[in-house]
């Protein structure tokens, strides 16, 4: 890994939430977008300490690029404390922070499919729809960079990529199989009864 300073950077193990990888949304009537809430343990401070050196590099971007030489005393920023959203409707976002990734252009969504001879991760897409969902985990990687839309200053997150790396309770239902689910349960017909035909 090169230690010149970026604004990109790859998180820890986090927990997807709000995943939105394969098709894009429009919010309140803007451009459709490809999207997802990362759910950082505010246990991460390895995590949190490379955010703060790549939130510094993106705010002398912005400096340069978007403010006009000056960096704005106020600024929205990417990293939200989830022990301020409605915890009795969102319980996972406790003792976590959560950076919303977005970005117009899709995502790498990929898992990890064994090591090469050097030893290094092989990662594969992930095509099926309903192997990536809101409650899954795994690593993500984002850019943050500056904006100045409409006297709104900050610096966004944008979503380059995740990997999935482990299932996870669904939020919200889904995520599940319903063939395996069902594949043992008496489903009140006999064998040689077949009602669709």
């Amino acid at each position: 890994m090169t230690t010149e300073q970026t604004s990109k950077l790859t998180t820890n193990k986090v927990r997807f939430a709000f995943a939105r990888v394969f098709e894009p949304e429009s919010f309140a009537g803007g451009p459709e977008k490809y999207s997802v809430r990362l759910l950082i343990p505010k246990s991460d401070n390895e995590f949190l300490e490379r955010y703060k050196q790549a939130l510094a590099v993106a705010k002398e971007l912005g400096k340069t690029k978007k403010w006009n030489g000056k960096v704005p005393t106020k600024l929205d920023l990417p990293l939200k404390d989830g022990d301020e959203v409605d915890l009795e409707k969102y319980p996972e976002h406790e003792d976590h922070w959560y950076i919303n990734a977005k970005s117009t252009s899709a995502p790498d969504v990929l898992k990890p499919n064994g090591k090469d001879k050097d030893g290094r991760n092989i990662l594969v897409d992930i095509t099926d729809t309903t192997e990536f969902w809101s409650g899954c985990y795994g690593r993500a990687r984002i850019t943050l960079w500056p904006f100045d839309e409409a006297g709104n200053k900050g610096i966004n997150a944008i979503l380059d990529g995740v990997v999935k790396t482990q299932n996870g309770e669904s939020f919200g239902g889904g995520g599940g199989d319903t063939r395996e689910a069902f594949a043992d349960e008496d489903l009140g017909q006999d064998d040689d009864d077949d009602f669709l035909n």
